[in-house]
């Protein structure tokens, strides 16, 4: 945001931004067994193959460049269905969430590698998925993910068409990157914490969402945010997490901030305009 990017990018480095961490995080939760549920998902097809790839990353953070089809198909599968759906037979517990945490992680750090970032599509939906997973987990992978998400937006890959102020690349995926961020912010606030940065986090979404909008207006839904992505599968997870998060009277944000947080969800979900 022109004046305000150093702000934005102090603000995002005090969240100790790191592309190790959530990953780190999760390898000891993540078993053989959930491996292998991963690597089972396209119906057993190079299983093998899916888990020895898989072990790697879990074991060494060893990411493949580029992330091939196997396991990159398989890890699409568990981002698209997701706990309380196939593969999991309804199972929405824990390790479900873990599953699906993992593989949305996966795939939104390599999807930064140039190589890999071109045959990984729609990632608004891993991040959408891996946002209402993590906020299930608990507080430690609540920060780590932040930490995570934080990384990617300031080492995002190069889009040679778009290309923004201080920050230098904005593709479409951009702005659900920073809704992200917020919602994680949102969701960790306990009463008398300062909340001001989410007036800040709320206008840089907004800015972001104009920006990418400016470049294709031609291309893009009137939806707002939403509608910069023809990946559609996940959008009602998206104005489900930011309903809840954003509009949680319990949380006892102050104004303006509460103020800046319903205008954020308004434009999201228009029924509450």
């Amino acid at each position: 945001m022109a004046g305000e990017d150093q702000t934005i990018a102090s603000l995002l480095n005090s969240f100790s931004p790191s592309g190790t961490a959530l990953l780190e995080w999760l390898k000891p939760h993540i078993d053989d067994s959930m491996l292998w549920e991963i690597a089972d998902a396209d119906s057993g097809y190079l299983i093998e193959e899916n888990f020895a790839v898989l072990s790697s990353i879990r074991d060494e953070q060893r990411m493949p460049s580029p992330l091939r089809w196997s396991p990159r198909e398989a890890l699409e599968i568990v981002r698209s269905s997701g706990p309380g759906s196939w593969p999991w037979n309804d199972t929405e517990g824990e390790w479900s969430h873990l599953i699906q945490a993992f593989s949305c992680a996966v795939l939104l750090k390599a999807a930064n590698d140039p190589e890999s970032f071109k045959y990984i599509l729609a990632e608004n939906e891993a991040i959408i998925q891996l946002i209402d997973s993590i906020l299930r987990l608990g507080a430690d992978a609540m920060q780590n993910a932040l930490s995570f998400l934080c990384w990617r937006v300031l080492t995002c890959t190069p889009d040679a068409e778009l290309v923004t102020s201080e920050f230098e690349i904005v593709n479409e995926e951009y702005p659900f990157f920073v809704m992200a961020i917020l919602l994680l912010r949102v969701a960790a606030f306990e009463p008398g914490q300062d909340a001001t940065e989410f007036k800040l986090l709320a206008e840089w979404i907004v800015f972001e969402e104009a920006w990418v909008r400016s470049q294709d207006c031609e291309g893009y839904g009137p939806e707002w945010l939403l509608g910069l992505t023809n990946y559609v599968q996940q959008h009602a997870r998206w104005r489900q997490v930011i309903s809840d998060v954003l509009l949680d009277p319990a949380k006892g944000i102050p104004e303006p901030a509460a103020s800046a947080l319903r205008g954020i969800a308004e434009r999201i979900l228009p029924r509450l305009s």
